[in-house]
């Protein structure tokens, strides 16, 4: 028997379980939008696209945290179009060029929002459009998005500064959530879960928690981006809330941790963490277990490109103390890793094939909409010998241990300095052994494009540790770890590690910073 679709199973918590919370945003409306609500409006939406919209264009839908940007997304669906999320963080040059791209015949915005290239469907025309939604559960459309048709497309960068948009399938997502609703699940997820949606939809990591949770009938509590950058504010939105299920970067773990009352006394419905888009560093999931005794952390792997994560493992403190850096996980059914031959001959002394990481399953996108130029360069058929299959180039650095996979950073952060090889992430992993060291990035300074020296920027565990003290502790402690050539010459002290809106380290602010220093 088939396992039931993310629609179908909307359509049936929404015939069910109407009345269940489905999405909330106590910023705005702590009573959220249930089941019912959300399918029942979204299908009356989705009726309005089918009699307005003249294409089977994607269709943008730009906005933050609101119920409605859901409702949109799976109006776009029901109605036979892809769906392209956009956050307001996105800048106006970059939302042209996905506009240019997608051609979308009409924006749905949450937000307040104009352009000149298409109609806009605001937010009043939204809600207005949905208030006169059936009250009886209609049946999931035929034209509603299936099998190999694209879901969405999120926008990444391109090397060359144009954002290429990775298409997902319907099959896509939904192996990837008969896999995701399985995770850490000891006690399955039900109604009472409530996952924090942290990242914005723009961001793919933000997948995991709206689907999984839509998927498992689940509660989705959003994240605005004020309440985020605000560190006084975090913790009392995730008590008040009754977060259980945490999804994030790391780095946004990280910056939770500043706070000591971040832990299970203060948070004792907060159970499980899970963690993609970085690289969990040990002394970050070491923290977490100390606050977070009983909870269930897994360290996840994948690329936007393989609809969010696959592969998975669960960081305990024997898997922190045996592995260092962390494993990401064995791969998910239907999913394999090949590790290309070695980059630059470099093969780890423990004698585990170092390579490119590539990856094959059932949860590889379509490519990427519209260029096909960029799909077979990163999309390509692998040789294994007695078949070729179809598999993704990730650009990623990794090896193998009896079919667990270790990341080992990106190809593109590699850097020459005075003819040595370096790469920046085992840099970031040695500085954070020090225990004075809560956070750190790794920034070369670049002139005439040659990398002439590097700098560390360093969050101290406490803020009245002396700078001159705290650099020359640092230098020591690095001497011990890594080759000379490999030690930053110069630091800067700051009180928190800058992050993108998908909550990511800053690394382009970050060097503004070291250039005014």
């Amino acid at each position: 028997m088939n396992k039931l679709t993310i629609l179908e199973r909307i359509h049936k918590y929404a015939s069910q379980n109407g009345d269940r919370t489905a999405v909330f945003n106590p910023c705005e409306n702590p009573s959220g939008m249930t089941y019912k609500e959300l399918y029942c409006r979204a299908v009356k939406l989705a009726e309005y696209l089918n009699n307005t919209v003249n294409d089977t264009n994607p269709i943008v839908v730009y906005g933050h945290k609101n119920p409605y940007s859901i409702v949109s997304f799976l109006a776009c669906v029901l109605s036979g179009h892809s769906y392209c999320p956009v956050d307001v963080s996105v800048p106006d040059s970059r939302i042209d060029m996905i506009l240019d791209q997608t051609q979308s015949g009409i924006v749905l915005a949450t937000e307040e929002f104009y352009s000149d290239k298409t109609g806009v469907l605001d937010l009043k025309q939204i809600v207005e459009i949905c208030s006169c939604a059936a009250e009886t559960v209609k049946p999931i459309p035929k034209e509603s998005i299936s099998g190999d048709q694209t879901f969405y497309i999120i926008f990444t960068s391109g090397s060359t500064g144009n954002p290429k948009g990775v298409e997902i399938t319907s099959n896509n997502l939904n192996n990837f959530l008969s896999w995701s609703s399985t995770l850490g699940d000891e006690k399955p997820y039900d109604p009472d879960t409530v996952f924090l949606n942290q990242a914005p939809f723009s961001f793919d990591l933000s997948v995991m928690d709206l689907y999984t949770s839509l998927y498992c009938g689940s509660r989705l509590c959003m994240m605005e981006k004020k309440v985020q950058a605000d560190l006084g504010a975090i913790t009392p939105f995730l008590r008040e809330n009754k977060i259980s299920a945490f999804v994030s970067t790391p780095s946004f773990a990280n910056m939770c941790l500043v706070d000591k009352n971040f832990n299970s006394e203060t948070l004792p419905e907060l159970t499980r963490f899970f963690f993609c888009g970085e690289t969990l560093e040990n002394k970050t999931a070491s923290k977490l277990i100390k606050r977070f005794p009983t909870a269930v952390i897994q360290n996840t792997y994948g690329p936007t490109e393989s609809t969010v994560a696959v592969s998975s493992v669960r960081i305990t403190e024997e898997i922190i103390e045996r592995y260092d850096p962390l494993p990401v996980g064995y791969p998910k059914e239907n999913t394999d890793f090949i590790i290309s031959e070695p980059v630059n001959n470099i093969e780890f002394e423990n004698g585990h094939k170092t390579g490119e990481i590539l990856i094959t399953g059932d949860t590889l996108a379509k490519g990427y909409f519209g260029r096909k130029d960029l799909t077979d360069k990163a999309f390509v058929l692998y040789d294994c010998g007695t078949d070729k299959v179809r598999a993704y180039r990730t650009g990623d650095l990794g090896y193998l241990d009896k079919g667990q996979l270790f990341y080992k950073g990106r190809i593109d952060l590699q850097i020459k300095l005075n003819g040595y090889r370096i790469e920046i992430g085992d840099i970031e992993s040695s500085i954070l052994k020090n225990e004075i060291v809560s956070a750190c990035a790794v920034i070369p300074r670049i002139n005439s494009g040659k990398v002439k020296s590097l700098a560390g920027v360093v969050v101290l565990t406490d803020v009245n540790i002396e700078k001159s003290a705290a650099e020359e502790k640092i230098i020591s402690e690095l001497k011990k770890l890594v080759p000379p050539y490999m030690i930053p010459q110069n630091y800067i002290f700051l009180n928190v590690i800058p992050m993108t809106d998908n909550g990511k380290v800053d690394r382009k602010k970050l060097i503004s910073i070291i250039e005014e220093n």
